[in-house]
């Protein structure tokens, strides 16, 4: 019995059966949750303490032949915190970039920099409302007009954990075109305060990418062998 499990270990193992071990990367999907970050003017208690927005993305990647670019196209969901959680923006985009990959395609770790368009689809944007809390309430006005075109430059890297499995991390900064906000909130009755501003924004991006032709290699096997074998033993010596 424990000649047919190594045999079969051995087997699962041998390159043999591994495939599109020599083909290029040609496309690949990826997606990712990330914070939003915006400067917050206004100086209103949050009972959730949270500044920061949330974004979340789901696309495609096509690597252009014989090249170090790539275009891409995916749908971007965004949530930016202008007054915390109290006073937001949700934007709802089809996101359309390009990339750069200076280093050969088959380094597992792929820094990159691009350029990309963010063509805004719909916006649920905060207008009135007011919130209670330790017997402070707080009511606000907001006009806020989310970009119908904003440019966002990216860097960052790919860091390849399986021939066609890689770990990205990512930062861009939202440009939009003809966007602005004004907020006014008063606390308590008392005489309204009143910021302005835009909407240009930080993300940090963290994900996943599954690249095709899918690749899965005997060092891939290794890798996987290696990972098991550690975890066994490591729950071994507990």
């Amino acid at each position: 019995m424990k000649h047919l499990k190594l045999a079969l270990l051995m087997l699962l193992m041998s390159p043999t059966l591994l495939f599109a071990q020599n083909e290029e990367r040609r496309w690949a999907i990826d997606g990712f949750v990330g914070p939003t970050f915006i400067k917050d003017k206004t100086d209103i208690t949050d009972p959730f303490g949270q500044r920061n927005g949330l974004a979340k993305y789901f696309g495609a990647e096509y690597y252009i032949p014989n090249t170090h670019f790539s275009a891409r196209l995916g749908y971007q969901s965004e949530s930016l915190y202008l007054g915390k959680q109290l006073i937001q923006a949700e934007q709802s985009t089809v996101n359309i970039s390009g990339r750069y990959y200076p280093l050969p395609e088959h380094w597992f770790f792929q820094p990159h920099a691009g350029l990309g368009m963010n063509i805004l689809v719909s916006s649920d944007n905060s207008k009135e409302g007011y919130e209670s809390w330790n017997g402070l309430t707080t009511s606000y006005t907001a006009d806020i007009h989310s970009p119908r075109v904003a440019f966002t430059p990216t860097i960052g890297f790919d860091l390849y954990l399986l021939s066609s499995v890689a770990l990205f991390v990512d930062y861009s900064y939202n440009i939009g075109i003809n966007n602005k906000y004004s907020v006014s909130w008063a606390q308590n009755y008392t005489m309204p305060q009143t910021v302005t501003g835009n909407l240009n924004h930080h993300n940090l991006n963290i994900g996943l990418k599954v690249a095709f032709p899918f690749h899965f290699t005997s060092h891939d096997g290794s890798t996987i062998l290696q990972s098991v074998i550690g975890s066994l033993i490591m729950s071994r010596m507990r």
